[in-house]
């Protein structure tokens, strides 16, 4: 599933609604909708199985999804004027399971996968083309993917979707779910540094999370060991500093439920909601589900529980950020058809900053003024209709697997202009930071209570 910038959302499964195939059926069930009038429509891919292929967004907005079933070189990319999919340039390797993560200059460094080869490749856009990247070595995953996938557990195949993210250097960190963690390079051929393992017990976290809720940090949650007796998903948790002249990783307080095959999300005012998965690690099983969702705050570095789902969000469920600052999540299954942990819905979460303490709407400050588009390192000017006391901007996101190498937090600093007139903002100048993308611009009132998303396109910085 992916965010579109109007605020609607499009979804895709696989060969079937409700199930896959097991070779490539060069084709995939897609729709977009509408949360606000409910609306579906069919967009399905005519040309590409994109079960499990990898998924980010670009510059302009546009998804771009990668790979998939089995053996599949293709790439898509959705029309967001047409709102259909439309093929791209293959790529040199196929990759399942693989993960995707737009870079500082606009360009998508493809990684990790099943069937890929021992490195990367990296994708221009401006081109649509894609070329490999010998130099980022990823024979230390593979082994140990290898190991994992080799012991003898009821847990079900390991996957091979990477944790991914640029670094504010341009680099781009890999935190998990295997046990050494690198660091890679994509100018040139490529490089690749290993940093050592993760601070955490469990060493291989498969069906975890890895979220940047803001500049240069990184909140890993959950996930399961397969290498880990008794198996089962964990409730760790950590934190990874990126600022620092190599990254550093540290244990945190735990989450309240072990999780594996849940969803993290960043939320307007810079907290992140975690939810569903199951306390058992079992692929296409509802047993063991948790229900509670739980919200961690990044300045106290403290979870609360908040309020539980009804229906069970594991292995292929999805959550994303919505325009409006709620949260939907949805699906979970694709067993085949009839399979009782198909889920085929949503349902939608409204965070407490939406509502009185009478759990009445509150009012919301409205963004009316914003320029279309801006560069890193620029200041803007904003209208609101009435005071507000703080802005922040999300990226627009695309996620599968849990995995969402898209969403990025950050506040922005901003002065209210002398004539009393609107407000000046003053957005982070490293395009490492501020990924060329679309956002969302929140303005919060003083009770925190956050605007609609405005759109403003970060465009990629002239070289």
């Amino acid at each position: 599933m992916a965010n579109l910038p109007d605020g609607r959302l499009v979804s895709w499964s696989a060969f079937l609604a409700e199930g896959f195939v097991p070779t490539p059926g060069n084709y995939t069930v897609s729709a977009v909708f509408n949360p606000i009038t409910g609306e579906f429509f069919d967009s399905n891919n005519s040309a590409h199985d994109m079960f499990c292929a990898g998924v980010t967004l670009l510059e302009d907005g546009t998804v771009l999804a990668t790979g998939g079933n089995s053996t599949v070189r293709y790439s898509s990319r959705f029309n967001l004027d047409t709102l259909q999919w439309e093929s791209t340039a293959p790529m040199n390797s196929p990759r399942w399971y693989g993960t995707n993560v737009t870079l500082g200059n606009g360009k998508v460094f493809s990684t990790f996968a099943q069937g890929a080869e021992e490195f990367g490749e990296m994708y221009d856009p401006v081109t649509d083309s894609w070329v490999n990247l010998p130099g980022t070595d990823m024979r230390t995953l593979s082994v140990e993917q290898a190991g994992v996938n080799a012991r003898s557990n009821d847990m079900g195949t390991g996957q091979w979707y990477a944790y991914m993210h640029v670094t504010p250097d341009g680099k781009v960190y890999h935190p998990g779910p295997t046990e050494t963690m690198h660091l890679f390079t994509t100018e040139g051929q490529g490089d690749v540094e290993q940093l050592g393992p993760t601070p955490l017990d469990r060493k291989h976290i498969q069906y975890g999370t890895s979220t940047n809720f803001s500049p240069g940090k990184l909140l890993v949650t959950g996930g399961e060991d397969l290498t880990y007796i008794p198996n089962g998903a964990t409730n760790e948790a950590m934190i990874v500093d990126l600022t620092t002249a190599k990254p550093t990783a540290r244990k945190i307080d735990s989450m309240h439920r072990t999780r594996a095959f849940h969803n993290a999300v960043v939320m307007a005012n810079g907290e992140i909601i975690i939810i569903g998965g199951n306390g058992n690690g079992i692929l296409f099983n509802d047993e063991d589900t948790r229900l509670d969702s739980e919200i961690f705050n990044p300045d106290t570095e403290t979870w609360r529980l908040a309020q539980p789902i009804s229906v069970p969000r594991n292995y292929h469920s999805v959550a994303l950020l919505m325009k409006d600052a709620r949260v939907i999540s949805a699906g979970g299954g694709l067993c085949g058809e009839g399979c009782y942990v198909n889920h085929l819905d949503a349902q939608i979460y409204t965070p407490g900053y939406l509502l009185n303490q009478d759990g009445s709407l509150a009012d919301r400050p409205e963004i009316t003024e914003l320029p279309d588009a801006a560069n890193p390192g620029e200041d803007i000017q904003l209208q609101t209709d009435h005071e507000v006391s703080r802005f922040t901007m999300i990226r627009l996101a695309g996620t599968t697997h849990g995995i969402n190498t898209d969403q990025r937090f950050m506040d922005i600093e901003f002065s209210a202009n002398d004539n009393g007139s609107g407000y000046t903002l003053n957005l982070e100048d490293n395009p490492n930071i501020l990924i060329p993308g679309i956002y969302w611009v929140f303005a919060l009132n003083s009770e925190g209570v956050p605007s609609v998303g405005a759109i403003l396109k970060i465009k990629v910085l002239e070289q």
